[in-house]
């Protein structure tokens, strides 16, 4: 039996689809049905499955709402049960790179704008150099002007 699901402890609300998708991802990792089913999908119209309540690796099922509600197991989505059993997060490895990829795109981006904005701040205090040079010579001018 896969570690994963040895430690998995859930309860999912799930469609008939995912049911079985999540019934087959956990008789693969070594799990089975709490009951004569054992590792054949069934049950498919029970809207909430269990995962780990009675035994490690082992499905129960409910069809009301009041018992999903009350129980203190965890929720988790289907995906995320079968993401967890198989190596399918694999897949996700791409996704990840576009987003890297974005990130990088993003960050060249505003390096291209942190030097712009250092050249115009250059060009500023330049000219607030220059404005500053101006006034004081108007200033020198001025004293003399009122010596005269």
């Amino acid at each position: 039996m896969k570690e994963a699901l040895m430690n998995l402890k859930c309860k999912m609300c799930v469609t008939p689809e995912e049911s079985e998708a999540v019934q087959e991802a956990v008789f693969a990792a070594g799990g089975i049905w709490d009951g004569p089913l054992g590792r054949n999908v069934g049950h498919l119209e029970k809207n909430n499955i269990y995962i780990g309540t009675h035994h490690y690796g082992c499905i129960t099922h409910s069809d009301t709402a009041e018992h999903y509600n009350n129980h203190t197991l965890p929720a988790m989505t289907a995906q995320e049960v079968i993401a967890l059993l198989t190596d399918e997060p694999a897949k996700h490895e791409y996704a990840e790179c576009s987003v890297l990829s974005d990130m990088g795109e993003q960050l060249e981006q505003c390096k291209a704008k942190a030097a712009k904005l250092k050249r115009m701040h250059h060009v500023a205090v330049y000219e607030k150099n220059l404005v500053e040079a101006a006034y004081r010579a108007m200033k020198r001018k001025q004293k003399e002007l009122d010596k005269s």
